[in-house]
């Protein structure tokens, strides 16, 4: 029978999915619709692998073909539709991270790339077309492995034993996830192990449902619908996940199921079926939709939803349900497709995103700005002094201790804090040099400068940012420099600066300047000034809908807490930018470059105008170079 409630849960978990990624200051916790997808994939195949085991039909040649056929054709046609566009919209460095992704998410391997790429200096995720395929990369995984893992469990136990057997690898997996998001969660958000106890989960739904009794079938299926639909408010993306947070939209997702309630409204709402029928090519085409939003700056989101849903009808009805091929023949051509596409998008990262006349965008001014500003980007290392981060020093070398030359001797300036921090060290360092000063640096990526342990990162960022914050303390107390100079990325609202403050000159410090912010652009600076209406003009100061708000709103705070505890605290944003007609804008130019690399990290250049033209000013600066 039809599992209409089935199909409605499907439509809430891409619909929740499709508005966390429009607004995810709406529905902070949308992307638990990806979790519910995976308990859904492993309720379903459980189903039918059982039942076609019972009456002794199931085949893995026909469980395949089935699965190829509902898979890869939409997905396929995605791909292809990107290789075209990227072939004569996209700048090489762009065009070569796409090849790179549509690669790996034609053979469903796309999960693992976006595990390797995340950590230092990650890219923006609106940059990504293909980001949302990681999810499908691991349900594919999961169609290859749990029928061979079914089967086998089969052929040597009763029906009875095997779903005992599923229980606990459910109940060890998920033991185990707690523990791996704990300590690597970028890990156990992207891998298979990661997230199989959630689609095992569906197994154990399918074989134990919780028995209702007291109150009816719907009650229990809204019950379930509450807490589901709770859990896209409840949570965010500060919270360990999947973890044990997964639990409560899940135990909402068992209670649903459990209820089988097929004549509800929530059963039988045509909306919802609708939904429920393209939430796969919805979920295809949304994100690509809507990084084209943010790449050509369209500031219309409403639009682009309803654009992402139109395309996505015509990939239901065109693609998901065409008559023309089916079958054998439909998955040999899927097959065939999948071969040119993987092919072809590998040619295109082998080839670094064809750089050259092939492609006419190639040679674009636009094009070879973009490729300057990655190659300076790549080469920031010895600006950056990469080499006093911990977070590096303990992906590189398993180790948390950094290079001895990162601190000089008795005095001098003093700077700690996260990249940002390492952004600020090459003007410093020039500084420093002109007037004689030591200059000590220890920084750790994403690591906010405190006495306490972070709460705010975990695994390997954690570990080294915890570490860096203990060898700052010691270095400081030891070399008790004139001037301790504390920045960071974000968060600056969070700090307590009285307490830091008091605590730093505990240690033997003579003075405490605290940085505020730099602009942070979306999904980088490079990029927005390539759009037509910032390349065509050569103001310095730009505003645009990439230039994020919320780190105003967070300097604003973070001054008056400042002020409120009489530390000295410089807001960078109030020499960098102003506001107009209730718009900011932003230095985004300068004589011979730009200020900013990326998002928000300082280009060399930025380093040195930020120092010569604002901190220098500063009285504790300028007291210290006059000396």
């Amino acid at each position: 029978m039809f599992r209409y409630d089935l199909n409605s849960l499907r439509a809430v978990a891409v619909i929740s999915v499709v508005l966390f990624h429009f607004f995810p200051d709406k529905i902070s916790g949308g992307f638990a619709g990806v979790d519910i997808f995976f308990v859904i994939s492993g309720y379903l195949m459980t189903s039918i692998i059982s039942k076609r085991l019972a009456m002794s039909e199931f085949s893995f040649f026909g469980f395949y073909l089935s699965r190829v056929n509902r898979i890869l054709p939409p997905l396929l046609v995605l791909c292809f539709v990107l290789l075209i566009f990227g072939w004569f919209y996209l700048i090489p460095v762009e065009y070569k991270s796409l090849g790179k992704h549509l690669s790996s998410s034609s053979i469903f391997l796309s999960n693992y790339i976006y595990l390797m790429e995340s950590g230092y200096f990650e890219q923006s995720a609106f940059q990504k077309w293909l980001l949302h395929t990681w999810s499908l990369s691991l349900e594919w995984q999961f169609y290859l492995i749990y029928p061979i893992l079914l089967i086998a469990l089969y052929n040597f136990n009763d029906e009875n034993r095997v779903k005992y057997y599923l229980l606990f690898f459910t109940l060890f997996l998920f033991v185990a996830n707690i523990y791996v998001s704990f300590h690597s969660p970028t890990y156990s958000y992207f891998t298979f192990l990661g997230r199989m106890w959630e689609m095992l989960l569906g197994s154990v739904i399918f074989f134990f449902p919780i028995r209702l009794k007291h109150f009816s079938q719907r009650f229990y299926q809204y019950l379930g619908l509450f807490i589901v639909i709770s859990s896209f408010f409840i949570f965010s993306k500060e919270d360990y996940w999947p973890s044990y947070n997964a639990a409560y939209p899940l135990l909402g997702v068992y209670i649903l199921l459990s209820s089988n309630a097929n004549n509800t409204f929530f059963s039988k709402s045509k909306t919802l079926q609708f939904f429920g029928n393209i939430s796969y090519s919805l979920y295809l085409w949304h994100w690509p939709v809507l990084v084209f939003v943010y790449f050509y700056d369209i500031d219309l989101l409403f639009p682009a939803l309803l654009v992402s849903f139109m395309i996505s009808i015509c990939s239901y009805y065109l693609v998901e349900q065409q008559k023309i091929i089916k079958g054998y023949s439909l998955f040999l051509a899927s097959l065939v497709f999948t071969g040119f596409v993987f092919t072809m998008s590998s040619l295109v990262w082998l080839n670094s995103g064809f750089n050259s006349d092939v492609r006419p965008v190639s040679a674009s001014v636009q094009s070879k700005f973009l490729n300057e500003q990655q190659a300076i980007k790549d080469g920031l290392g010895p600006f950056y002094w990469l080499k006093c981060n911990s977070y590096s020093a303990l992906e590189n070398n398993d180790e948390t201790y950094v290079d001895e030359s990162c601190f000089g001797d008795v005095g001098g300036i003093f700077l700690w804090g996260d990249s940002h921090a390492e952004a600020l060290s090459y003007g410093l360092r020039l500084m420093s040099e002109e007037h004689g000063l030591q200059f000590h640096q220890k920084t750790s990526a994403g690591c906010i400068a405190s006495f306490d342990e972070t709460v705010l990162q975990r695994g390997n960022f954690k570990k080294a940012c915890d570490a860096s914050n203990k060898i700052a303390i010691s270095r400081i107390e030891k070399l008790k420099p004139d001037l301790v100079i504390i920045t960071q990325s974000a968060d600056h609202d969070k700090i307590d600066y009285s307490v830091l403050h008091n605590k730093i000159i505990e240690l033997g410090a003579k003075r405490v300047l605290f940085i505020g912010p730099v602009p942070h652009w979306t999904p980088s600076l490079p990029r927005v000034l390539v759009k037509p209406k910032h390349w065509e003009s050569s103001e310095s100061y730009l505003t645009d809908p990439g230039l994020l708000k919320s780190i105003f709103e967070q300097d604003a705070i973070a001054k008056n807490k400042a002020a409120s505890s009489d530390v000295n605290y410089i807001s960078l944003l109030d020499s960098l930018c102003y506001a107009k007609k209730g718009k900011n804008f932003c230095l985004a130019r300068l004589d011979g470059g730009i200020l900013q690399i990326d998002y928000g990290h300082l280009s060399p250049l930025g380093s040195v105008y930020i120092v010569e033209n604002i901190l220098k000013k500063e009285l504790l600066i300028s007291q210290l170079i006059n000396k």
